[in-house]
């Protein structure tokens, strides 16, 4: 934004995808998402973000007690 000369205004912290896109289609601004996360909407247009150092952290949540079931231990394993 700043090689554009644009400067930011308020900026909203939105805890998943479905409050960006609706706040976005809302018309309080822009929002980013990965491409993963982006379900197609008549109301948003896509914009690619290129040349930025761009990093994101995926989350596992598990009830404790589930953590052992065989098939939930196996999912764990494949993607820990």
């Amino acid at each position: 934004m700043a090689r554009r000369g644009l400067a930011w205004g308020e900026v909203l912290d939105m805890n998943s995808r479905e409050a960006v896109r609706e706040t976005v289609a809302a018309g309080l601004g822009v929002g980013v998402v990965s491409a993963g996360e982006f379900s197609k909407d008549p109301r948003l247009a896509i914009l690619e973000l290129t040349g930025g150092d761009m990093a994101m952290t995926e989350y596992i949540v598990c009830l404790a007690e589930r953590q052992d079931l065989r098939l939930v231990r196996s999912f764990l394993d494949l993607v820990g």
